[in-house]
């Protein structure tokens, strides 16, 4: 049997329309929709000077602050505070080799204890230094994810630099802090769409490009001209650029939840009348710690552990203290030289304190989902008596000191049932569980095997993955139709020339709408492709017999 052939000439427009459309969805960059919602930013810098600051109007109770840094040097002793004594962690910094050389930091806190104006402060801790910044309100923000930096002491008069960052939420925004330094005042320009909050930095920015900015797309770039030809050879020129993920609230109820980390027993709290620690040496200036990483965004609230016994008329009761990681890249040790765990909260030793409960209490330190945090416990003397709990969990030791500023030199001590947890309250995404992808002893076409086999193209289920791995099936799916109905209509109707291409041209945007009808690609590309093929189909419609 002869088969008719595939498209006739008179309809290679429509073809060609089909698939330019189809390239086009594939080729089109992906934008991530977020509710999280820019709102005020205030900046200031200095050409030398240690401590600056400025004030952000309209700040609401929960609201997210980024302080961008522009720095020059070598250097990364910034800390930031505020008004309402809100915890800043570094996110994430782009240094350069050069002592004049550009340099970004971004700075962040989570969630903002109350509302009003808010005075946000950027410090050296003593080095008088050029440096400037710009801090900004974002709502809606429930943690943060994804960082990238580029770094670059040869920038060129001309040149581009692009961060992409990669395995970011379907509701995140992104930061990016963008320094450039150049010899004549260059022409800047954002490369993939990113809102410009900022550029206005003063001082040591005159001549150059400080940019704070935001984004909904992972991928960042700039391109920059005209910075003079003194920027060659190098070093003459610089730029650092440093980007970082806000993750948005996922589809689905929002609930504030209660954890416990370090070792709290099963179920917390449960102790038992043993204790673990009455052999340590603490004479010798060392400090106990647990680690773990939060699967919250949220804030760590005290840290907590039950004497066995009464001091009375003792110092050598427990010092507590909270250390967490900025950030601490896969592969590298936590509280390590390479991931060194930063002081957060610490007390002075406890006197005349009973048997019971003992906490370092009342804190707010802001911690994000798969951050570093640990969690340490010291004494004056030998002889502290604390409970063990049923659990026993990794426990590690530093001699650094007790509650040293730094930990960079943790090591294990195996498994141990001390007694010493902390509470951490935020925020968890509850929606209904997406059924699994793999369900192939199954009779169902529709709601079985057509789910199974778009997943199948997918190793994590991940609805970008899917939504195209839907437009790949449907395309199959329409060959294959298509091939049957030209097969069977040629041998029903032997004169009759089969419109082939018309039939593919129904057939793919059917199984398309199938597709979307199961959820298994995005609900607007059906909506593209009846605009779409409307137009191609209605154009020859008739010209077939």
């Amino acid at each position: 049997m002869k088969l008719p052939v595939f498209f006739h000439r008179p309809r290679r427009t429509d073809i060609l329309l089909l698939v330019l459309a189809v390239l086009g969805l594939v080729l089109v960059p992906q934008v991530h929709a977020t509710g999280i919602t820019f709102k005020s930013f205030c900046h200031i810098g200095i050409n030398t000077g240690s401590t600056i600051n400025c004030t952000i109007s309209g700040v609401a109770t929960a609201d997210t602050i980024i302080v961008n840094i522009f720095g020059v040097g070598v250097f990364n002793g910034f800390t930031v505070t505020d008004g309402q004594s809100n915890t800043y962690t570094e996110q994430i910094f782009s240094l350069t080799g050069s002592g004049a050389g550009a340099s970004t930091y971004i700075f962040a806190t989570l969630s903002t204890a109350s509302s009003g104006s808010l005075v946000v402060t950027v410090a050296t801790g003593g080095p008088s230094r050029a440096y400037g910044f710009t801090a900004s309100d974002y709502n809606n923000v429930i943690g943060f994810g994804k960082t990238g930096t580029d770094e670059n002491d040869a920038a060129g008069a001309s040149g581009t630099s692009t961060v992409s960052l990669t395995g970011t939420g379907a509701t995140s925004a992104f930061i990016d802090d963008f320094l450039l330094f150049t010899i004549s005042t260059p022409t800047v320009t954002a490369n993939n769409g990113q809102t410009i909050r900022d550029n206005g930095v003063t001082a040591f920015c005159s001549a150059s490009a400080c940019t704070a900015a935001d984004s909904t797309s992972p991928i960042l770039g700039w391109s920059w001209s005209g910075g003079g030809a003194g920027c060659s050879p190098p070093p003459a020129c610089f730029m650092s650029h440093s980007a970082l993920e806000l993750t948005g609230a996922a589809s689905g109820t929002i609930n504030t939840v209660f954890q416990c980390y370090g070792n709290c027993g099963n179920p917390p709290i449960t102790l038992v009348n043993t204790n673990s620690t009455h052999t340590v040496n603490f004479n010798q200036s060392i400090t106990l710690f647990y680690e773990f990483q939060s699967n919250l965004n949220g804030f760590l609230l005290n840290v907590t552990t039950n004497l066995a016994k009464s001091y009375a008329n003792s110092p050598n009761t427990p010092a507590f203290g909270v250390y967490t990681i900025p950030s601490c890249p896969s592969g590298q040790t936590p509280f390590s030289s390479q991931c060194p765990g930063q002081l957060q909260q610490t007390n002075g030793f406890f006197f005349n304190q009973p048997k019971g409960r003992v906490s370092l209490a009342n804190l707010r330190i802001a911690v994000s989902n798969g951050q570093w945090v640990g969690i340490a416990l010291s004494a004056a003397f030998s002889g502290l008596d604390v409970n063990d709990t049923n659990t026993g969990i990794t426990l590690f030791q530093t001699n650094e000191g007790k509650m040293p500023p730094i930990i960079q030199q943790g090591s294990s001590l195996g498994s141990s049932k001390m007694g010493l947890w902390a509470w951490i309250t935020g925020n968890a995404i509850v929606g209904t569980t997406p059924p699994p992808l793999t369900q192939f002893n199954c009779a169902g076409f529709l709601d079985c095997l057509l789910p199974n086999w778009v997943g199948s193209f997918c190793a994590l289920g991940a609805p970008s993955c899917l939504a195209v791995s839907g437009l790949v099936w449907a395309l199959i799916l329409a060959f294959v139709s298509t091939f049957f109905v030209g097969k069977y209509a040629s041998e029903l109707a032997p004169n009759t020339k089969v419109p082939i291409g018309e039939i593919f041209l129904l057939l793919f945007p059917t199984w398309i709408f199938v597709m979307a009808g199961l959820s298994l690609t995005f609900v607007w590309i059906p909506l593209f492709f009846f605009f779409a093929v409307s137009v191609a189909y209605g154009k020859h419609t008739g010209n077939y017999l």
